[in-house]
């Protein structure tokens, strides 16, 4: 991203630096971590979960979200994190951690899948890493909503707050922690892509 908005210093060599790290990078992900985690089972279904959760599963695409997480995540996950221990520390979150420790102490796999696994999700969405992030359009395609055509390579700007608390999508308790938005109702699958597309998208 913030080489997205300095593209005039292209030439720096601060950004041919960063270029080279990445390439690197890439390489590395694309020729070794991915034949690796593959032939993993355990990492395998963690790696193919996230892939399926990606528009353009493609090999690239797959390369790029490797990457990112290697780089990035760290830091949007301790914000999750740091944010849902602190609600379930709360008097706001009192039951919802009951419920946690019940469900946790009497089946542990159907928390990790459910309950747990919602509670994250809810957390990236209620506070997410950041009031905006930035992408690059890798093909020409038309937006749905103006119907204009958003050009090949041009910034994009997307606003969480507003994607994370639009009442059409969330329903109209978006300003309440509520893991069961991910448990039950409706669009379940598009909230969860949501939610990971705001910190995964490459398109």
């Amino acid at each position: 991203e913030y080489f997205l908005l300095r593209e005039e210093n292209d030439e720096t060599d601060e950004h041919t630096l960063h270029e080279a790290s990445i390439m690197t990078l890439n390489t590395f992900v694309k020729e070794t971590l991915l034949p690796v985690s593959q032939s993993d089972p355990g990492v395998g279904d963690f790696t193919n979960g996230i892939f399926s959760l990606s528009p353009h599963n493609t090999s690239s695409s797959r390369t790029q979200m490797v990457i990112e997480l290697l780089i990035a995540t760290t830091d949007t996950s301790s914000v999750s994190l740091f944010y849902l221990l602190y609600h379930l520390a709360s008097d706001d979150g009192q039951e919802l951690q009951k419920k946690m420790q019940t469900l946790y102490s009497s089946r542990p796999e159907s928390f990790k899948k459910g309950l747990g696994l919602a509670c994250l999700y809810e957390a990236m969405r209620y506070k997410p890493v950041g009031p905006v992030i930035m992408r690059k359009a890798l093909v020409s395609s038309k937006v749905s909503f103006n119907d204009k055509t958003l050009t090949k390579g041009t910034n994009i700007i997307i606003s969480l707050e507003r994607m994370n608390f639009d009442k059409e999508l969330w329903g109209d308790d978006v300003n309440v922690f509520s893991p069961d938005r991910f448990l039950s109702g409706d669009m379940i699958d598009k909230k969860v892509k949501c939610i990971w597309n705001s910190l995964h998208a490459n398109s």
